[in-house]
């Protein structure tokens, strides 16, 4: 690989491609949030809340959160410690609808247990074929944050999901959005499992602080931006992590001040849209292999003095250093590659 050979390529695949993922956009924004043809319009309002109390479940150890829905705007939280309150859901929905309709929305929260875990079920059905258009949407659900181990599984068609918590332990964390903005904030948090996060279409932003993984990790955006924000991670094992969007830029920010605790490896991939990265770690806590390509765009990595070894730039006394390895591929179609490690 050299950083001024740059292959061609033919953009009528890749205009295809952006042409089909706006299609994707405007359907499913039209579909829930556009104006309703002309007609006979009935307001609606679904107000409602979920509790289970502490008192009740006296022998849970694991709680597990399921999201289904169809539609919606979903924050994840979680209470004081020291909570009465196990769960507290509440959600207030505003939407109209055509006289002509016989659906409706259905919200429903339930539980069931097995075991020393309890699971929790959020479901939202939209009806299908039907026109609905919604004014206001909100639906949180708030987690007492005093047990063991917490799963969380969410699959939403369209809406967003803003999911925030600390101190807890994860074994399960899997994220999907057909349609709509993936906001995640965990702090001192660890992640029993692998991490997964996918959209169809909307903004992905995933800040990690001080956050354990055992598992592998992806992050996958058919169209929409990737911004990762990571301080001090910490792999149990040698970790591979899938970063990838096909149409929408990729920043990813790393701060290391600890040690990271095992080797990873960055896939960075994207099909149209820049790639931003930009690493900043003590010195001596990591040594580096670093690739980079972009088909139709700038490559800059602001170590071009580091050995360029078997494909891979090498940082400095590379096959001596028992330092963890980080591992960057990043590769462009249609973009630029940006790459900065820089050294404390």
């Amino acid at each position: 690989m050299s950083e001024n050979n740059k292959k061609s390529s033919n953009g009528i695949p890749t205009i295809i491609k952006i042409i089909g993922i706006i299609g994707i956009i405007v359907f499913w924004y039209f579909v829930f949030y556009g104006p309703l043809p002309a007609g006979n319009l009935t307001p609606k309002n679904q107000e409602g809340s979920y509790d289970l109390m502490v008192s009740n479940h006296v022998n849970i150890s694991e709680i597990a959160l399921d999201v289904q829905a169809d539609v919606g705007e979903y924050d994840i939280r979680l209470l004081p410690q020291g909570s009465q309150k196990l769960l507290d859901a509440d959600w207030d929905v505003n939407y109209n609808i055509r006289e002509d309709i016989e659906e409706d929305i259905e919200i429903s929260v339930s539980n069931t247990t097995v075991n020393d875990t309890l699971s929790i079920l959020v479901y939202v059905n939209y009806p299908s074929n039907e026109i609905i258009n919604i004014d206001n949407w909100n639906f949180t659900v708030y987690l007492n944050p005093d047990y063991i181990v917490y799963g969380l599984n969410v699959d939403l068609q369209a809406g967003s999901i803003e999911i925030e918590a600390n101190n807890i332990t994860f074994n399960e964390f899997s994220v999907n959005a057909n349609a709509g903005q993936i906001d995640i904030n965990l702090d001192s948090i660890d992640i029993e499992s692998d991490f997964i996060l996918t959209s169809n279409a909307g903004e992905m932003n995933i800040n990690l602080n001080n956050v354990m993984i055992d598992g592998a990790f992806s992050a996958s955006n058919n169209a929409g931006a990737v911004n990762l924000d990571f301080a001090d991670i910490q792999l149990v094992n040698n970790t591979v992590m899938d970063i990838s969007s096909n149409a929408g830029e990729i920043n990813l920010a790393w701060t290391q001040t600890i040690s990271l605790g095992a080797d990873v490896i960055i896939n960075v991939e994207n099909d149209v849209g820049e790639i931003d990265i930009d690493i900043v770690a003590t010195d001596l806590l990591m040594k580096y292999q670093v690739a980079l390509e972009a088909d139709i765009g700038d490559e800059d990595f602001n170590r071009y003095d580091w050995d360029f070894v078997t494909g891979y730039y090498e940082s400095p006394e590379f096959a001596s250093s028992l330092a963890e390895l980080m591992q960057i591929n990043a590769n462009a179609n249609v973009g630029s590659v940006d790459i900065n490690i820089g050294l404390q």
